[in-house]
């Protein structure tokens, strides 16, 4: 499992790049961004996460990525469930 942190705020939605397991390169479809609990008492508890993923699917192998978004008060992350290097996946924001 892959987990990478951003700045959600101001921003709606996600789309990622990154390299598959096979090389190609590879685009998710769009991810909205879920609103943080801000009731709550703490970062730790003020995460959401929508109830579906998104997903990335490669041209090349037909390798499946589940995507989901957890945001909170003071930022936000993407986990990917999969066997890739998060050095090399760009978030970019929308």
């Amino acid at each position: 499992m892959i987990a990478k942190t951003f700045h959600p705020f101001g921003f709606s939605s996600v789309i990622l790049n990154f390299k598959c397991i096979c090389g190609n390169l590879v685009e998710s479809e769009e991810g909205l961004i879920p609103s943080a609990n801000l009731a709550a008492d703490n970062n730790a508890d003020s995460y959401n996460c929508d109830e579906y993923p998104f997903f990335a699917v490669c041209d090349n192998c037909d390798e499946n990525y589940e995507i989901y978004i957890y945001s909170g008060m003071y930022d936000a992350y993407i986990q990917i469930e999969a066997d890739i290097n998060e050095d090399l996946i760009v978030i970019n924001t929308i």
